[in-house]
C-alpha cells in the first residue's frame, strides 16, 4: 500500500488540475484578425479600402529638403525618394529596419501616425535621452481644414532613406543630426 500512495496521489492531482483529462480546446496563442468578422457580424468592405489606401500610399514618392545642425539656413541639401527608417540592432551585430512611409509621433500617451504625405515640416528642437523633442507642421487634410502644428517626441535613431539630389546615389540622414526636413510629394 505505501507504493500505491505515491501513485494514487499523482493520479488524483492530474484529475483535479484536468491534466489526465482529454482537452476540449486550446489556448489562443495570437490574438484574433481584427480584418475577419465575429460572430453574428457582416463582413464590411473597410479592409478593402484599407488596402486600397495602402497601395495608393506606396505609390507616392517623396522628397525632403534637409538642413543639418550646424550650417547656416540656406546650406540645405535635397533627398529624393524618401523613406522613414527605424533601425533595429543586432546582438550580431549590422542593422537592419523596415522601411515605412509614415512617422510615429508620441504626445503624452498617444503615438499618433503621420503619414509623409500630411508631414510639411518637421523640426528638432532637442535630444531627450533616446527621444526627440519635435514639432511637426501636417498638411491641410484632402477633407478641408487648415495646416495643423503638433509637438511630441519622436526615436531619436530614426533616419531618412532616399537619394541625394539629382546624383541618384543612395543616402541615410540621421534625424538627430537635422534641424529642419521640409517633406512634399514628388511631381
Amino acid at each position: 500500500m505505501a507504493r500505491r500512495t505515491p501513485f494514487l496521489l499523482t493520479v488524483c492531482c492530474q484529475l483535479l488540475l484536468g491534466c489526465g483529462a482529454p482537452q476540449q480546446g486550446t489556448a489562443q496563442d495570437t490574438p484574433p484578425d481584427p480584418a475577419q468578422p465575429k460572430e453574428g457580424e457582416q463582413p464590411t468592405s473597410r479592409p478593402a479600402q484599407a488596402t486600397e489606401e495602402a497601395r495608393a500610399e506606396d505609390a507616392r514618392v517623396y522628397r525632403a529638403r534637409i538642413q543639418e545642425k550646424g550650417k547656416k539656413p540656406d546650406e540645405t541639401f535635397e533627398l529624393r525618394q524618401v523613406v522613414v527608417l527605424a533601425p533595429k540592432v543586432s546582438l550580431f551585430g549590422g542593422g537592419s529596419g523596415e522601411p515605412v512611409k509614415s512617422l510615429e509621433l508620441r504626445n503624452g500617451a498617444a503615438r499618433i501616425q503621420v503619414p509623409l504625405h500630411r508631414l510639411k515640416t518637421l523640426r528638432v528642437l532637442e535630444e531627450v535621452e533616446d527621444q526627440l523633442q519635435v514639432t511637426v507642421k501636417l498638411r491641410a487634410s484632402a477633407q478641408g481644414g487648415e495646416e495643423t502644428l503638433l509637438e511630441g517626441r519622436i526615436k531619436a535613431n530614426l533616419e531618412l532613406q532616399g537619394t541625394y539630389g539629382a546624383s541618384g546615389l543612395e543616402t541615410i540622414v540621421k534625424l538627430r543630426e537635422v534641424t529642419t526636413a521640409e517633406f512634399s510629394v514628388d511631381p
